[in-house]
This record gives structure tokens, sequence and C-alpha cells, in this order.
């Protein structure tokens, strides 16, 4: 039992060497800011997998319908990609489907909360080294210029922020960068031209790990050249870019943040779920409420796309579409399979449509949660 101010919990009157694989923080967010139970929570956790939950009641000061990146920038303006460098946490949610816990707000007689849960991120020692623009111009010193004007956030946070970024960073050189900006990184890098004079270059993840990238250069099965960036962010090498100078010995690439890595990481649930298992789950409840359920579960998806623009939608969004047609639109027999039948534009031929075969197994409820069985025939 703590009785002193709630964020030197983590600091006083614990082992230092103490680490946590998960800290619930309840609504301190609400009391005393998201980004001092971030700051505050982040030393304490173990690496690679500790988990950190937070929640908040807080959305009266928000009006419309509101997004978890809504919310969140609402607590300091700081792009969510920046989380990872900046505080040290990234979000273990897939936030482009929306969010479970997240109410509409025109339901003003319901208090329910925003849950949010994070996962740690690499361990700064094992970071390569960032270039802060001494303008402010990258997007590190940005954020931390919004960290500094952030109203209520006390002077502990700030620095333990402050101090972490400074871990991480080193002053601009003329010969190697790696400089950060929202979405992407900057890499430049000055080698002895002889390094690359002959041989193939190349530029890939090591072990598959999309936040360790290496470059390289080698010439008849020999390396002739090798660097190796550990960054906060996974990168998406399919849309990144190197050009690269063998007469001056100069390598730029340009490293693109992949959002559904970093975002992505998602919290595996306590129970693996088995197809054989299912019967055996608890079917969701037949009443007033569980209609009420999940239309809040549907409004809370921030669903508006139309059923004409379907194939101009990306996957997610043709996702996202396709899950408001089942629970909204389509007849439901609770405990009972329902056949259902989605038409669509043919996108080669469009003249033409396609039917999308498909199965409603059942509406269940696992690990307190109302999931959803599905069975495709043809899509």
């Amino acid at each position: 039992m703590w009785l002193g101010e709630a964020a030197e919990v983590c600091e006083k009157d614990l082992p230092e060497s103490l680490r946590f694989d998960f800290i619930d923080t309840s609504n301190l967010a609400d009391r005393i800011g998201l980004v001092s139970v971030l700051s505050c929570s982040r030393d304490r956790l173990k690496q690679p997998n500790g988990v950190l939950r937070t929640e908040s009641f807080d959305f009266t000061r928000l009006e419309g319908i509101v997004s978890v990146e809504r919310y969140l920038s609402g607590c300091i303006d700081v792009p969510v990609l920046m989380y990872p460098t900046v505080f040290g946490l990234h979000l273990a949610e897939e936030l482009s489907l929306g969010h479970e816990c997240l109410p509409p707000t025109q339901c003003r007689y319901v208090r329910t909360k925003l849950t949010l849960k994070w996962k740690i991120a690499r361990e700064q020692k094992n970071l390569t080294a960032l270039t802060l623009d001494e303008k402010a111009s990258d997007a590190v010193s940005a954020a931390l210029e919004k960290v500094k004007t952030c109203p209520g956030l006390d002077k502990r946070a700030t620095e333990n922020i402050q101090q972490r970024v400074q871990n991480i960073a080193k002053a601009p050189t003329k010969s190697n960068s790696l400089i950060e900006y929202t979405d992407h990184y900057l890499v430049t890098i000055q080698t002895d031209p002889g390094c690359l004079k002959k041989g193939i270059f190349s530029m890939d993840c090591v072990d598959g790990d999309p936040y360790v990238i290496e470059l390289h250069n080698s010439h008849n099965g020999q390396s002739r050249f090798r660097e190796t960036l550990s960054l906060s962010c996974g990168i998406a090498l399919n849309t990144s870019s190197v050009k690269f100078s063998r007469k001056r010995g100069k390598i730029e690439a340009r490293l693109v943040k992949d959002a559904d890595v970093t975002l992505g990481e998602r919290i595996l649930p306590w129970n693996k779920l088995r197809t054989s298992s299912v019967a055996d789950l608890p079917n969701f409840p037949l009443s007033e409420s569980g209609k009420e359920t999940i239309e809040t579960y549907v409004g809370s998806m921030c669903l508006s796309s139309p059923a004409s623009l379907s194939h101009h939608m990306s996957p997610k969004e043709q996702l996202r579409f396709l899950m408001e047609f089942i629970l909204i639109k389509a007849p439901f027999s609770f405990g009972l399979p329902t056949l259902l039948t989605i038409r669509a534009q043919s996108v080669t031929n469009p003249d033409k449509t396609a039917n999308n075969m498909l199965r409603l197994e059942d509406l269940k409820i696992h690990e307190n949660k109302p999931t959803l069985f599905l069975t495709f025939f043809r899509f």
C-alpha cells in the first residue's frame, strides 16, 4: 500500500533492480496526465516484453467521435510513431481498426473508459545514436519542445524524458548521421570509397528483425562494408530506398517506418483460441444489454465508408466495412449459423458483380470480449 504521491511509487521504497512484467495504472492518467504515467512507469518494466496498462474516463473535453489518436494528441501533440523514441513505449493496439473500449461521445449518460496497453520499446543502450538538428527541424527535437510546454507535466517527468533522449542522441557531424522524422529515418554514411568501389550493395533486416537494418557491400563473397542500425521503430524495406556513390564513398538511405509493426505488436490472449474449444465458450447474452454492447462496439470503430467505394478501399478499410455490415445490417440469430452473401463490384470488370459467401457461426464471449466467428466459403 503506497500512501504517497502516485508517480513516486516507481522511484521510492522499491528495490532498484525490481522490474515488472505488467503494470496496471488504473485511471491515474486522468489525475497526473498520461505522459507522467508513461514516464514514471517505463523504467520499471521488464525487457523485452513488459506491458503497461492505462485507462481514462476523461472524454468530456473532446467533442464528437473520439478516436484513440485524437485522444492521444489531446494529451500531448507528439505523433504516435515518435512514442518509442521519446517515451520508450509504443502502443500494443491496432489503431486502424478502431478500439473496442472507446465509447461514442454522444452517449452522455454512459460513463465508460478508454483502456490502452503499451509495450516497452527497445533498450536505449542498444539503439544506434540519433543525430539531433540544432535548428530543431527533426521530429525528435520537435517532440522534446512539445514535452517542455506540455501543460500539467511535472519537472521530474520532463527531465526523465529529456535524459532518455540525450542517452540516444549525438551532435551532428558532416560524415555520418541518423536523423529521425515522423514517418521515416534519414541515414547518411561517409566511408572509404574503396569499400564501395566494387561488389553488390544490399539493405536487409538482420535475422528478419524489422528494427535492425544492415547496409552491406560485398565482393567475391567477402564483406567490404557493413553498417548495422538498431532503431526504435520497425522498418518497411519494400517502401524504403537507398542511394550510394561508389566514387565518393557516400551512402544515403531513407528508411520508412512500418506502423503495422511498431503499433501492431498486440498483446497475446491469455489462452490461445483453438477451433475445438469455441463450442465451450459462453454465448453472448441474448438481451437488450447485449444489443447495446454490439452497437457501442461498432460505433467506437468510427465506420463511415459507403459500399459503393469498397473496391477503392485498402484491405483494412474493407475489413472495417465488412464488420459494420455483419454486426449492424445482417440478421443475427444467436447460437445458430447464418449464411450471408455480400455482392461486390468486380475491380477488373465494373459491369460484373461477385458474390462473397460466408457463414456467421456465432458470437461468443472470449476473455471477457464479444468475439465473432466466421467461416468464408468464397471471398
